[in-house]
């Protein structure tokens, strides 16, 4: 009984001393329940920010992961790819080894023009790197016509065994016919204009190289140049003489000129 009394006396004394302390009360409330509004606030972006750093890192975790793989895989590529070369050029190397030596002869375009000028040849070096050799028409042939003096047949019987079975077995021969600019007259009811007239003994060289020395006639051919590749001034007696000529080209293989010229 005493104690609620007691209890009674001091409820009677609170709602006496709150008639004067009630607003500051109120305030100092408002005031604590922003601040705990604030504190909240502020852990809810801590927590956020907290998160959106460890998704950042956990994606660079990833990409390196990445990173790392792709560099892997690139030298396991690199090291495959070295391995598959290396497998080719021993194949290479085999197959070199195991291919028959060839028997061809190799020979310096030059030293081979200067042989054959030895031994009284008209020979030179073409602008395509084949050797030439230049018959004069005006020895090789009567006057305006195409068949063959005797003084040509000996010069072919010279020429042809090296053109047969000789240095220049294994290669194509091309007969070229060649004339000087000046009009047919007398026999142009026969050749019609100069490159017929080249033509005309060109084959009869071809001719010649096929029945008397038994060239291969797959190995060769007879072309007309005409008056259009003279080698002299057509202007003078001399230089039509020149471009008289018939040219017998041996034709050689394209490898032949490269490993020559080194």
């Amino acid at each position: 009984m005493k104690r609620r009394a007691v209890a009674l006396i001091g409820l009677v004394a609170a709602f006496a001393l709150s008639g004067c302390a009630s607003e500051d009360w109120q305030g100092r409330y408002d005031d604590a329940r922003r601040e705990v509004i604030d504190v909240a606030a502020e852990r809810d972006l801590a927590l956020e920010q907290g998160a959106d750093t460890m998704a950042d890192l956990e994606a660079e975790r990833a990409r390196n992961a990445q990173t790392e793989r792709d560099r892997l895989e690139a030298i396991e590529n690199e090291q495959a790819a070295l391995r598959r070369a290396q497998e080719l050029q021993d194949a290479l190397d085999a197959a070199a080894a195991a291919a028959p030596a060839t028997s061809e002869p190799t020979f310096a375009v030059q030293d081979t023009v200067a042989r054959l000028q030895s031994d009284g040849l008209d020979a030179f070096e073409t602008t395509d790197g084949n050797v030439g050799i230049r018959l004069a028409s005006d020895v090789t042939f009567g006057s305006g016509k195409h068949a063959l003096t005797k003084a040509g047949m000996t010069t072919l019987r010279n020429i042809g065994p090296r053109l047969k079975s000789g240095e220049f077995a294994n290669y194509n021969v091309r007969v070229e016919g060649h004339t000087d600019n000046e009009p047919l007259k007398k026999t142009k009811h026969i050749y019609g204009d100069n490159r017929g007239l080249g033509s005309a003994r060109a084959n009869s060289v071809t001719q010649f190289l096929e029945s008397e020395i038994g060239i291969d006639p797959s190995r060769i051919e007879a072309v007309s140049k005409g008056e259009f590749e003279p080698i002299a001034d057509n202007s003078t007696k001399t230089g039509r003489s020149k471009n008289r000529r018939v040219e017998i080209i041996l034709v050689l293989p394209r490898g032949k000129i490269d490993a020559m010229a080194k």
